[in-house]
């Protein structure tokens, strides 16, 4: 057994020595590695103005919350707006026609004006070779409680054909 240990004994140390010359190796690409990172952190904090990287990201944190309560605000705002301009009349249709048959052109018009929800109004202009009348009809829900001309109702459809909804 003595003949064993003596036998060994060079090829342990040569084993140990290999393992300490990887370590070694290994010890200075860790190295290299953490001097390269080091640079790149320095740089970057070196650009922000700021000492020491804990302060930063509370900065960084602080305006993140800033931004996400001005984002919410403005969210809110846009809700806002979005249900004012569902609420504008902004639908238009317009027939013009010749109401007497006289000639003399298409003069007389009907203009239906309706918002989102097919409420508004009508205009309409009756034109004669001697006079122009101008008639307002209301509209809710498409719907007027006055009777409608066939081109009042034209133009009312050209306008609901127009919503988004």
């Amino acid at each position: 057994m003595s003949m064993n240990m003596t036998n060994v004994g060079p090829w342990l140390v040569i084993g140990t020595a290999a393992i300490t010359f990887l370590l070694l190796i290994t010890i200075m690409i860790q190295g290299s590695q953490i001097r390269k990172l080091k640079r790149r952190f320095h740089a970057v904090m070196r650009e922000s103005g700021v000492d020491d990287l804990e302060s930063l990201l509370g900065q960084m944190q602080i305006e993140m919350e800033r931004l996400h309560v001005i984002n919410e605000e403005q969210a809110s705002k846009l809700q806002q707006l979005s249900q004012k301009v569902k609420a504008h009349a902004g639908h238009v249709g317009i027939v013009r026609y010749n109401a007497f048959d006289q000639g003399g052109g298409e003069l007389s018009f009907s203009a239906a004006i309706l918002d989102e929800q097919s409420s508004g109004f009508i205009l309409t202009g009756i034109h004669s070779r001697d006079h122009t009348y101008v008639y307002a009809k209301p509209v809710e829900s498409g719907q007027s409680m006055y009777t409608l001309s066939p081109e009042e109702q034209k133009a009312v459809g050209q306008a609901m054909s127009k919503r988004s909804s």
